[in-house]
């Protein structure tokens, strides 16, 4: 599960595929984070497949149709890679994923 600092509150988790695996996506007033269980005979238990500070995402979009829509996360490039760094996330409803961490960075678009 997602351990939060002193000051920090959860939003929003929803059930969420992200690289093949399921999990669970949570939505802090600091950060988005992706856990996900694991079972088997080595590394059994909870385990965090991506922590992203709210302040190094760029831009949140919903792409596709359908169901095939999927929440993509642009985050803010460090000049040391080729491509733009991007999460994309299966999720049940990308549109209010987005709005929900415009609100969270504190940035509204009409």
């Amino acid at each position: 599960m997602v351990s939060l600092s002193a000051d920090e509150i959860m939003l929003f988790a929803d059930p969420a595929e992200y690289q093949g695996l399921e999990g669970m996506v949570c939505l802090t007033n600091k950060k988005i984070t992706f856990d996900y269980e694991q079972r088997g005979i080595f590394f059994i238990g909870q385990h965090s497949a991506l922590t992203l500070p709210l302040e190094s995402i760029s831009s949140a979009l919903v792409v596709g149709i359908g169901k095939f829509k999927r929440l993509v996360l642009i985050v803010v490039s460090d000049f040391r890679s080729f491509d733009t760094p991007r999460h994309e996330f299966k999720i049940k409803n990308p549109e209010n994923w987005k709005e929900r961490i415009q609100l969270a960075k504190g940035i509204i678009t009409v």
